[in-house]
């Protein structure tokens, strides 16, 4: 009997310790981006929100982060509006879809954003007008 309460008592303290490792883990994971930076849950690497999480401040995020702000596919929510798509640096980045709703009435504006900013339907960075330009 004594072995099992050993064993027993050794399992528990793995659990416990664990436990007390994932909360303090959280707890020192940061959001970057000053509109998130209340609450975040999710993966961390090197105290940063890191791969996928949701954050929330003014704003709510849900999506994949690098280096502690969103970067690659995600939805940031701004009140009832929010943007479906993708980000770089914590900001609007490529193809996405901007959603309004007013009195329940869903409006999207689809599209290309570069730096935060709407581009539009389609959207070059750059443009060639003839090879001795290139």
């Amino acid at each position: 009997m004594k072995h099992y309460l050993k064993h027993f008592l050794f399992v528990i303290s793995v659990i416990l310790a664990k436990t007390t490792y994932a909360q303090d883990s959280a707890a020192v994971c940061k959001v970057l981006s000053e509109t998130l930076n209340t609450s975040y849950t999710g993966d961390c690497k090197k105290g940063l929100a890191h791969g996928k999480g949701e954050a929330k401040g003014l704003y709510r995020y849900v999506g994949n982060f690098k280096n502690g702000r969103p970067n690659g596919k995600g939805i940031m929510y701004y009140g009832e509006n929010f943007f479906d798509g993708n980000f770089q640096d914590g900001l609007r980045e490529g193809k996405g879809e901007m959603h309004f709703i007013n009195n329940g009435v869903d409006s999207i504006v689809k599209g290309y954003w570069s730096g935060d900013e709407y581009r539009g339907k389609s959207y070059k960075t750059y443009q060639l007008t003839g090879t001795n330009d290139f």
